[in-house]
């Protein structure tokens, strides 16, 4: 069981490691929880968010972002998503809270609930987690802000 935790929160502490960290903890009535990481590539809706250089994903944008091209996506997504019946999901590149809530009303397995904040990213681009809360409990969050370092610090 020592090792499945440990798993789980390298899961979170990977899945928070670019953008403002989520410390999270939390326990399981489970024996194996089944944790996904899905990099959805610019899961974006087709309104352009304020303060945000997302203008490519929109119906005028460079990639003629459409209603039916991000119903399409999600459908796809949700199709891969409801056939590995996670417990926990990580997912990479997610515009913001009303796609994944769009992505979670569409999924069948289960009821999962979501874990974002918006991140500072200029492109509007974030991470979230998913959680099925008949798995697992969330106990707390809290915002952990982890500075980039300098092109020099990096070096």
């Amino acid at each position: 069981m020592k090792n499945k935790a440990l798993s789980l929160f390298t899961l979170i502490a990977l899945l928070f490691s670019c953008e403002p960290k989520k410390k999270t903890t939390i326990t399981t009535n489970k024996e194996a929880i089944k944790t996904v990481f899905y990099n959805v590539e610019n899961l974006f809706d087709t309104k352009h968010q304020f303060k945000k250089q997302d203008g490519d994903f929109t119906p005028n944008g460079l990639y003629k972002w459409t209603e039916e091209k991000y119903h399409q996506k999600l459908s796809n997504i949700v199709t891969t998503l409801n056939e590995l019946e996670a417990d926990v999901i990580g997912l990479a590149e997610v515009e913001n809270k009303k796609v994944l809530k769009d992505l979670v009303n569409k999924l069948t397995y289960a009821d999962l609930e979501i874990v974002h904040y918006e991140s500072h990213d200029i492109r509007g681009i974030d991470v979230a987690l998913l959680y099925n809360p008949k798995v697992l409990n969330l106990e707390g969050l809290s915002l952990i802000h982890i500075s980039e370092p300098t092109r020099q610090e990096a070096i």
